[in-house]
């Protein structure tokens, strides 16, 4: 008897369990196997998007008008999460204008349509979409979040539009596959391990880049060659940590940017090149010209070890048409002095050449149009061997510099030195011995 009624429960077993897969047909029962379905709602403030998922195809197709909500596995998921194993491929119509956090975190996506719509990717859109290969980001993104795309092991081609300013940290953290990326010249910040254990061979950071945030670029292995725009001001510790292959650093910046330094042990620096005990015997520093000495004191004070020798300068450029002091024809006159000053505009400094003399005003409004964002007052004398220049002390702040270009030499002075002089204007006599 026990053994009919294990029988007969074991059938009603199987009767519950392949119920759902048995329809009417004819007066009669068929049993049918499951067929892909299509999968849809509403969602999003006021349920003004909508979502369509085909599970035949593995197409995710959003549309709407407005930002996508954000959400934070595993605590709040997009109604398409519990699909995501089965979702390939994934369209977002023209009208949706955010990606919200972790919309499509997880999902086996191999491409994504991003319209130009979208204006920000969200923190996690696409983190550990592991099968997901390429990715174009439009002009009209100016975001991409924290983590938006870690994780994403598969991917080897990463267009980022010309108006991103903003790469969020961790943002491409452990793409394992990506080789290349090319920075836009509209990025001005680059998020902490933004690019961390990438396989990157040749990063370029365009002027537009103000902050490189702590190991943007650290543990890149495959990295060899860098190059730093001039507009950088800030990078932070372990940037280019543990870059083992690196051999070529390429500063733009007149002055050196900030270089910031990590303690999180007692004795135990690091700096953006790592752990600051670690020699960097085969790394090649290049500066602009005639700032070999600089760059090397702002490695010195944070404890980065390179050699002078291996601090290299870029030629020296040809003198920009703004800063160029040309000499104003004059008929010799015996009779005449030579004139102290001469100013023709607010803009230019001009000069009068006197018997092999140049003689050149600096006045405050000359100075107030050659400072450039770093305090940097550059004059560049060509083909000259005597000079005499009046200087308006007044218009001089503590923290200005003063780069006199000659073709025998520089003459480089402090603004806190110059204000220290009492007279209000100043002559320098520079002439070739």
């Amino acid at each position: 008897m026990k053994t009919i009624k294990k029988i007969i429960s074991i059938a009603l077993l199987l009767a519950l369990m392949i119920s759902p897969f048995v329809r009417n047909w004819g007066g009669g029962q068929l049993f049918v196997l499951p067929v892909s379905a299509a999968d849809s709602g509403n969602f999003g403030t006021n349920d003004s998007l909508s979502y369509t998922f085909d599970e035949g195809t593995g197409v995710l197709r959003i549309d709407g008008t407005g930002d996508m909500p954000d959400w934070f596995i595993p605590f709040t998921t997009s109604p398409w999460y519990a699909s995501r194993t089965s979702i390939t491929s994934v369209t977002i119509g023209n009208g949706i204008t955010n990606i919200g956090n972790e919309a499509f975190a997880e999902t086996a996506l191999t491409e994504i349509t991003i319209p130009n719509s979208v204006t920000s990717i969200g923190d996690g859109a696409f983190e550990e979409c592991a099968s997901l290969t390429s990715v174009v980001i439009p002009d009209s993104v100016t975001s991409i979040g924290v983590s938006a795309f870690a994780g994403c092991e598969s991917l080897t081609s990463v267009t980022i539009g010309s108006g991103v300013k903003t790469i969020g940290s961790l943002a491409f953290y452990r793409c394992t596959s990506l080789t290349s990326v090319t920075i836009p010249d509209s990025v001005t910040v680059i998020g902490g391990s933004a690019f961390y254990r990438t396989p990157l061979t040749e990063v370029v950071i365009p002027d537009s880049v103000t902050s490189i945030g702590y190991g943007a670029f650290e543990e890149c292995a495959s990295l060899t060659s860098v190059t730093i725009g001039s507009g950088v001001k800030t990078i932070g510790e372990s940037a280019f940590g543990s870059c083992t292959s690196l051999t070529s650093v390429t500063f733009l910046s007149f002055m050196p940017p900030e270089f910031e330094v990590y303690e999180p042990y007692f004795d135990k620096y690091y700096s953006i090149f790592g752990d600051i005990d670690d020699a960097l015997p085969d790394l090649i520093i290049t500066v602009p010209y005639g700032r070999k000495s600089v760059y090397l004191e702002a490695f010195a004070y944070v404890g980065i070890q390179i050699d002078a020798a291996n601090i290299r300068e870029l030629p020296r450029p040809p003198s920009p048409p703004a800063l160029w002091i040309p000499p104003v024809e004059q008929e010799e006159s015996a009779e005449e002095e030579p004139p102290e000053v001469v100013v023709i505009d607010d803009t230019v400094v001009q000069s009068v050449e006197r018997d092999g003399v140049l003689y050149a005003i600096l006045t405050a409004a000359n100075i107030a149009a050659l400072r450039s964002d770093d305090g940097v007052i550059l004059l560049t004398f060509e083909g000259q061997e005597d000079i005499r220049l009046t200087i308006s002390l007044e218009a001089f702040e503590v923290t200005d510099i003063l780069v006199i270009v000659t073709d025998f030499g520089t003459l480089r002075m402090s603004g806190s030195v110059l204000k220290s002089i009492r007279e209000k204007t100043v002559t320098l006599s520079i002439k070739k011995t």
